[in-house]
């Protein structure tokens, strides 16, 4: 469970940081800039879980780290 508390810090914190940062930066127009803001809030694509089979990842902790996000997105999400 720690790992997959991780999972969500990282996706929540480290990486919506990082789009919140760099999208104004990179993006001038002003509905898209909000789009980034937006995609900051949502969680990480489904798509990890395959990815991590595919590479030899720990399934479960990326199973557990996915469910969490996505219970926190139903708390963070606007």
């Amino acid at each position: 469970m720690r790992g997959a508390a991780t999972g969500f810090l990282l996706s929540y914190l480290f990486l919506s940081g990082l789009i919140l940062v760099l999208a104004p930066m990179v993006v001038e127009e002003e509905a898209l800039r909000l789009g980034f803001v937006v995609m900051a809030a949502v969680p990480p694509a489904v798509a990890v879980v395959p990815f991590t089979k595919l590479l030899g990842g720990d399934i479960r902790l990326a199973l557990y780290s996915e469910a969490l996000s996505y219970l926190g997105s139903l708390i963070l999400t606007p």
